[in-house]
């Protein structure tokens, strides 16, 4: 693939490196965090929450490889780190119901 490129270019010589690699994250689907989560968040929506995947990385990878059990949760908004970042605050009052369930019934 290198030389290809190189070829293409008409570099000299182009080199690869992978100077990065961070683990993927998923959470257990028969952890307990998960199912507490899912049970509080049911209980304040009226609805069972759809459990999705996220495309950006975060430092429950890190914390999972350790063998805390993780999840990530939080209210709906769009743009994260962007110039038009937002949420949504009625999503925030209902987030902190659901994680104040979630620890006081824990």
């Amino acid at each position: 693939m290198v030389d290809a490129a190189n070829r293409q270019i008409g570099a000299e010589r182009l080199s690869l490196s992978l100077d990065l690699v961070r683990e993927p994250f998923e959470s257990r689907a028969d952890g307990t965090l998960l199912g507490r989560l899912r049970t509080a968040a049911s209980d304040a929506m009226g609805v069972e929450p759809k459990v999705v995947g996220a495309p950006y990385w975060t430092d429950a990878a890190i914390l999972a490889a350790a063998g805390s059990d993780c999840v990530i949760f939080g209210p709906l908004g769009y743009g994260l780190h962007t110039t038009e970042e937002w949420v949504d605050l009625a999503s925030v009052h209902q987030t902190a119901e659901i994680l104040i369930d979630l620890v006081c019934t824990g």
